[in-house]
């Protein structure tokens, strides 16, 4: 019985990482009411001979002049784009309407953003205004800054750019942030860091639009601004972007300087630089807690929202509806006819989840719970699995500040453990007792 009894302890499915793709930042931004988005590692870039997508291995990478030499047979790398040219990449014509069709970059297999097709997308205009004017606290979490000094793999040193927040921020320790209040000109060294300063302050979340110029036809110009494309028509020319010039940032709906709604727009055949988004999936639609874990140095996670549950008569596999909540006695009544829910499972019962044998040569198969399809977790076959011994050691034991992350606690009379995500903020007014 010791095999199975273990198992019972450790039974608690988790999410991998892969709801969060490779390439993609840390931190979460509201983008609508409704939409939160992960940012991806680095601006978009592409190389003409391998037809390879990628994205910037740092935020403040960029190309710069280097895109002079676009062409379909460059062998080097590009990252400044026309409008919409997913498909077309290359594209430098200086008519218009040969960017009429948009086809967003983001549906193309990113290298190092996950390899697979349609991971990705782009901004619309509405959501760059909803992330830079009208999230909470909308204001505090955007200003400019200065990445002082030489950068690696940087064609320029001192990279300038727009650094927006997450919604939930903590600024680094010894650090200071000084917000754009949209009404006046900002020196960009009101935000000056050292290459080890903003490492920290990405660590927190914090994303970096370098002002990677522009492109017309085959020359960049380099002036100093920055100009992300949106996926969002303007009239039949134009399209919606982000722009600042010169630290000055008055391009999204609201000119700061007037206050009247204004269209910032750009001909499509311009070349602007593509920082692409991931959607966070609701809470509803697949079952995963908000909060970011650390089970090794390379990965993290997301729980799922309760522990698993298993309905015998329908064959129905969910997550309980809150994470205090579990069966208790009723397993007692576990059996392959049994209309109730049980969650105590034998090790490894992912295909024989009513399994009761007392004889451990029964169990000697594991068999992942999380392969089967959850029907409050997405409904499709291997979204979920199981941490390994390793994995649960790390994070009880061995990640950043461990022994603060971890704690006793009873929630609506239930009694358990507590693990708090990496990130972690106390609740104003709250207070925590770790487990040390």
């Amino acid at each position: 019985m010791k095999k199975t009894l273990t198992a019972l302890l450790c039974a608690s499915n988790v999410v991998a990482a892969s709801a969060a793709t490779e390439g993609a930042l840390e931190g979460q931004f509201s983008v609508s009411e409704t939409q939160k988005v992960l940012f991806s590692q680095g601006n978009l870039q592409y190389q003409p001979s391998t037809k390879t997508w990628r994205f910037a291995e740092k935020q403040y990478n960029y190309y710069a002049w280097a895109n002079d030499n676009i062409s379909a047979t460059y062998d080097g790398w590009i990252d400044l784009f026309g409008w919409g040219t997913g498909k077309k990449p290359t594209l430098t014509d200086k008519d218009n309407t040969k960017f009429a069709a948009f086809s967003d970059w983001g549906a193309n297999a990113i290298s190092n953003g996950g390899n697979k097709a349609s991971q990705w997308r782009t901004l619309t205009k509405a959501e760059w205004n909803y992330l830079l004017e009208k999230r909470t606290n909308a204001a505090q979490l955007r200003g400019f800054a200065m990445i002082d000094g030489e950068v690696p793999e940087n064609v320029e040193k001192n990279v300038e750019g727009l650094v927006i927040l997450p919604d939930k921020w903590q600024l680094p320790s010894g650090l200071t942030f000084t917000p754009y209040d949209g009404t006046s000109y900002i020196e960009p060294t009101a935000n000056k860091y050292t290459l080890e300063q903003w490492q920290q302050m990405e660590a927190n979340g914090a994303v970096l639009l370098p002002s990677a110029h522009f492109r017309s036809g085959a020359k960049t110009d380099m002036v100093t601004s920055g100009n992300y494309w949106s996926a969002s028509p303007s009239g039949t020319t134009s399209a919606a972007y982000l722009n600042w010039y010169d630290m000055l940032f008055p391009c999204t709906d609201k000119d700061s300087k007037t206050g009247k709604t204004v269209d910032s727009k750009s001909y499509r055949y311009l070349g602007n630089a593509v920082r692409l988004v991931q959607n966070i999936p609701p809470k509803s639609n697949n079952g995963a807690m908000s909060g970011k874990f650390s089970v090794s140095a390379a990965k993290k996670v997301f729980f799922s929202q309760g522990n698993l549950q298993y309905q015998a008569t329908t064959k129905t596999w969910r997550f309980a509806e809150n994470q205090w909540e579990y069966v208790g006695s009723a397993n007692s009544n576990i059996s392959a006819t049994y209309d109730g829910w049980i969650d105590l499972f034998g090790w490894g019962t992912g295909k024989k989840p009513t399994l009761a044998d007392a004889s451990d040569a029964k169990y000697a198969l594991y068999s992942e719970w999380g392969a089967n399809a959850i029907s409050n977790g997405g409904k499709k076959i291997n979204q979920w699995r199981t941490l390994t011994k390793i994995e649960w050691n790390y994070l009880i034991e061995k990640r950043k500040n461990a022994a603060q992350l971890r704690g006793m606690a009873a929630v609506e009379g239930t009694y358990g453990l507590v693990i708090l995500p990496d990130d972690w903020t106390l609740p104003e007014g709250l207070t925590f007792n770790a487990s040390v």
